[in-house]
């Protein structure tokens, strides 16, 4: 059985995944950790730099704080032993990028 599952959670389809994760921990009595990485810098965000860049980092600031809050609002509503994790990614690095160096070390 699971002791400890962890969920990747995010600000797009990631309810569904949360939703597993805690049905998942309810049946084996295991602890939940929900992680969100932060990208802080998406391309998204850059190439809107003569446009409205502040905005944009600005959007960013709130659709974290929106996972932060729906993802603990879930978790409390569900009774589990879980807690939320958020960290930021590391300055000019892919996700997919900062999993492999991770991966290969």
């Amino acid at each position: 059985m699971q002791q400890h599952i962890l969920v990747a959670v995010g600000p797009d389809l990631s309810h569904a995944a949360l939703a597993l994760g805690i049905a998942r921990a309810r049946e084996s009595n295991a602890r939940l950790t929900a992680l969100h990485v932060v990208d802080r810098m998406p391309w998204w965000a850059v190439s809107s730099v003569p446009y409205d860049c502040g905005g944009a980092f600005e959007y960013v600031e709130a659709l974290a704080r929106d996972v932060e809050k729906r993802t603990l609002q879930a978790i409390r509503a569900s009774s589990i032993n879980g807690a939320y994790v958020s960290m930021d990614l590391p300055g000019g690095m892919t996700l997919a990028r900062a999993s492999s160096m991770r991966i290969s070390s």
